[in-house]
């Protein structure tokens, strides 16, 4: 009986180890299995966090190459405002010069009715010679007394060259761009270098119209 009764307790005693055994042993498989998806999560994060990263970097690598596509545009600017802004100076040198030359010419001259005339005779003449036909112009000349002429040159300090007198008289009888050019044998570019700086002299912006500017003075 006594040896019976050992043998129930061995049976009892493995049964409970078996038992303890295989219930730690299925924690184990479901704390393996929770780590298991836990690292599968942590690694869709990654996954997820190096495509965001090399879509970020993609984005900086492309707008780097925008910066330096618009940093080698400003660098091109710079240099054409530089060129430009040497011609303007060759430019404005040459007229400094011309207007040096007409005042020496001005102070030649002591009757300013005489000179007036002269200024209004050969701006006819350069019409008949170089835009025959326009009578038109020719009449409005007959308005442009000495007086406007007076009026002109000393808008401008008093020191406004004759060359820009002229300049001025055609722009105000309404004479365009071409026509100008073709009167005085000069370029396009050349007449609205002349305008842009007239504008200057008298004070105006781009935005007002020169032409009726001067037909204002004469009012």
């Amino acid at each position: 009986m006594l040896l019976f009764g050992i043998i129930i307790l061995l049976s009892f005693w493995l049964f409970s180890i078996n038992k303890n055994a295989k219930r730690l042993l299925l924690k184990f498989i479901e704390e393996k299995n929770e780590t298991v998806q836990q690292l599968k999560v942590k690694e869709k994060q990654f996954v997820r966090t190096q495509l965001e990263c090399d879509e970020m970097l993609t984005n900086f690598r492309e707008k780097e190459s925008e910066f330096e596509e618009k940093s080698k545009e400003i660098a091109q600017l710079r240099t054409d405002i530089k060129s430009l802004e040497t011609q303007i100076e060759a430019y404005t040198q040459n007229i400094i010069e011309q207007e040096r030359n007409n005042e020496k010419q001005l102070k030649q001259i002591k009757d300013r009715k005489h000179l007036n005339q002269l200024i209004i005779d050969d701006i006819i003449k350069l019409i008949n010679k170089k835009l025959p036909g326009r009578d038109e112009y020719i009449e409005l000349l007959k308005h442009i007394d000495g007086q406007y002429i007076h009026t002109l040159k000393n808008f401008h300090y008093g020191n406004l060259s004759v060359p820009y007198l002229k300049y001025c008289i055609c722009f105000a009888i309404g004479m365009g761009i071409q026509e100008v050019s073709e009167c005085f044998s000069i370029e396009q570019s050349s007449v609205h270098m002349v305008r842009y700086r007239l504008k200057k002299k008298f004070g105006l912006n781009n935005q007002e119209d020169f032409n009726v500017f001067l037909r204002s003075l004469n009012l």
